[in-house]
């Protein structure tokens, strides 16, 4: 059965390696920048892991999360969906983002301000991502994060990825093809900074 990440992201800690690297792929743009906010904070952003689930995977992780647990549902909850954080099956598209602030300035806002699936080869944008679903992990799990940091901090940030269309990606050889994914983030209206990841590839099917 295919894993439900919004589980995962309630019991598993903070994962740092970026999955599925390439070491005959194009050598990968900035996975990580310096964000500066107008305010005087500047964050230092680095890209942690990515992760490419299935098409058609998409719902809001943080619904229930501080109360509802995917590893023993409500005996109510009713048959699952295969989209919800406890409504069956779901492989999502996620990104893990590490950020330390420096200790001047004051609180700034984190916003992901668009994202993009790239062909790892040609450097082509194949499609547009959308990041949401802010969490931060609090060292126990994730919960649900206001975009907001602070000085002399130091904070793991999750965000659901709105699935990509595979079927409109190629003809059936999307898992054997190498992806980066591009983010564009910044700190309040300061200027923009690019993460990208390395060459990673879709997580094979697994049988039920």
């Amino acid at each position: 059965m295919q894993r439900i990440l919004g589980a995962s992201l309630l019991a598993i800690p903070f994962t740092w390696a970026v999955a599925c690297s390439s070491s005959d792929a194009k050598p990968p743009a900035s996975q990580t920048g310096t964000l500066d906010s107008p305010g005087g904070l500047q964050v230092t952003a680095a890209l942690a892991s990515v992760h490419l689930g299935d098409e058609k995977c998409t719902h809001d992780e943080s619904a229930d999360l501080a109360t509802a647990s995917c590893a023993a549902p409500a005996a109510d909850a009713g048959p699952p969906t295969g989209t919800g954080l406890c409504g069956g099956p779901c492989d999502f598209s996620n990104v893990q983002i590490a950020l330390t602030s420096g200790k001047t300035g004051g609180p700034a806002h984190v916003t992901v301000v668009s994202g993009s699936l790239i062909d790892a080869a040609t450097g082509a944008e194949l499609q547009s991502l959308t990041a949401y679903t802010p969490l931060a992990w609090n060292g126990a799990k994730y919960e649900p994060w206001d975009e907001t940091i602070a000085p002399s901090t130091e904070l793991k940030a999750s965000y659901t990825l709105s699935p990509p269309a595979w079927s409109t990606v190629n003809d059936g050889g999307s898992y054997e093809r190498q992806y980066r994914v591009r983010l564009l983030v910044r700190l309040d209206n300061g200027a923009p900074v690019t993460l990208e990841s390395q060459a990673i590839t879709r997580d094979p099917p697994v049988a039920t």
